[in-house]
């Protein structure tokens, strides 16, 4: 059966989704609150280098301004309402950032407390595996002894 591009890339985008743990969607997806992508949105952003460069070119445009201002210098040396700006950009990236951490560790925890259970799982499968090999190794380890004791037999009565 033939599938058109389209077709496959949303076959892709099933089977990407399928392999995605569902904690991913309650933190990132559209699932998450509001308040939490906005969170990582805005920190997203701010942990940039574009971040870093238009707030690099920002900052030397307004020392700029200021210094060579013809007219009238709006935030002359110390440059005070540059540090003000300063000071309530770190003020609120401060919060956003430990919003952003504090959703990182609750998605760890879940996902460490979902890794947990599945490996106990899995102990308890592979467990149930070596009983279940031990059981067909005795039951194959009778049958070759009735093999070698029919064998005798048949020899002995020759």
């Amino acid at each position: 059966m033939n599938t058109t591009p389209a077709e496959a890339g949303t076959k892709m985008e099933q089977m990407r989704r399928g392999f995605l743990h569902p904690v991913h969607d309650r933190y990132h997806g559209e699932a998450a609150p509001l308040g939490v992508r906005l969170a990582n949105a805005i920190i997203g952003f701010m942990g940039s280098w574009p971040f870093l460069i238009l707030q690099t070119i920002l900052c030397g445009a307004w020392i700029a301004l200021n210094i060579v201002a013809w007219f009238k210098h709006f935030d002359p040396y110390p440059f005070i309402f540059l540090n003000l700006a300063f000071s309530m950009q770190a003020a609120y990236a401060a919060p956003l950032i430990l919003m952003a951490s504090n959703v990182a560790d609750a998605k760890d925890r879940e996902l460490w407390e979902n890794d947990y259970a599945t490996n106990q799982k899995a102990y308890e499968k592979i467990e149930e595996l070596e009983r279940q090999i031990k059981a067909v190794a005795e039951q194959n380890h009778e049958l070759l002894k009735l093999m070698v004791e029919q064998k005798n037999r048949s020899s002995t009565a020759q």
